[in-house]
């Protein structure tokens, strides 16, 4: 957010370089999406799989992820409203090799995302189902990488039928991203333009993978994703609490959401809100509504 500022302020050209926004395939992709015929996006998932390599300075979230939040969130054109995350260390305590992550959408889209490094072959899958045609992009296959089909489902006799899709297999040019990736870097600091990736798109993304991450903290349970929310270090977010866009929450805060708790007693169906509102300092009562 900091880069975000300097950079206009100075009027500096920020890039971040999420690398598949500059695949040929995922451009291709954009363009499919955008095409009347294909409807609107209903579900997303992506499987970024493989074996190795194994991080000890992060988890297999933030090492795999960042790239398919990128390419969702340039799908979807939105922010999440909420994430669920869970995940299992096997190798190292607390470093996850394993992470699902969950993401609701506006008028209820779903997507998700499940990254792994401990998986017996490699796995970089992206689906787009759509309303009318689904989009399946396969970066690991040797050809046909990039896949059209038809919806083929209708309502007859009181029930749903389900044909076989018809699948056709769907060209791009050729590029390599990485490249392509520099080369546009390049003419945005030459003539001034605002790259595909700008220092924004970074941020989004992190406040979707912080998100996650919370949820992987407290084993799956939802988080709501607010624009431009900074969570510290050692926070303590439980189910109902609701952050809203601009809060600051500072290093060990604990939002409880129970006004007795106690070990032995189950009190989930007890559970009573806690939203943080944006511009609010102090509220009397809590849990309730408090301030940033």
């Amino acid at each position: 957010m900091e880069l975000v500022r300097l950079a206009q302020q100075q009027g500096r050209i920020l890039m971040v370089g999420h690398l598949l926004k500059y695949h040929p395939a995922f451009l291709k992709i954009q363009e499919l999406n955008a095409d009347p015929s294909f409807g609107k996006v209903e579900y997303i998932y992506s499987n970024r799989l493989s074996m190795g390599k194994i991080r000890r300075e992060e988890n297999a979230l933030w090492s795999f992820a960042p790239h398919d939040v990128s390419l969702m969130l340039a799908l979807m054109g939105q922010l999440p409203l909420q994430v669920t995350a869970t995940g299992g260390a096997y190798l190292q305590p607390n470093i996850a090799d394993v992470t699902v992550s969950h993401f609701l959408f506006d008028r209820g889209v779903r997507t998700h995302i499940f990254v792994s490094w401990l998986h017996p072959y490699k796995e970089h899958r992206l689906v787009i189902i759509g309303t009318r045609q689904m989009i399946v992009f396969e970066d690991t296959r040797a050809d046909d990488k990039l896949i059209l089909y038809d919806k083929n489902i209708e309502f007859k006799n009181g029930a749903f039928e389900a044909g076989k899709p018809n699948a056709r297999p769907v060209g791009f040019a050729a590029g390599e991203p990485l490249r392509n990736e520099c080369k546009h870097f390049i003419e945005c600091v030459r003539y001034g333009r605002e790259p595909r990736t700008p220092g924004v798109e970074g941020v989004e993304v992190l406040q979707v993978l912080q998100a996650c991450q919370r949820s992987l903290q407290m084993n799956g349970e939802p988080v709501r994703v607010g624009n431009n929310v900074k969570v510290q270090n050692n926070v303590s977010i439980y189910t109902g609490c609701i952050l809203e866009d601009d809060v600051f929450c500072g290093f060990s805060m604990v939002f409880t959401n129970v006004m007795n708790p106690r070990s032995h007693v189950v009190r989930r169906g007890e559970y009573r809100p806690t939203l943080v509102k944006r511009g609010l300092r102090w509220a009397p009562t809590a849990p309730s509504s408090v301030g940033t």
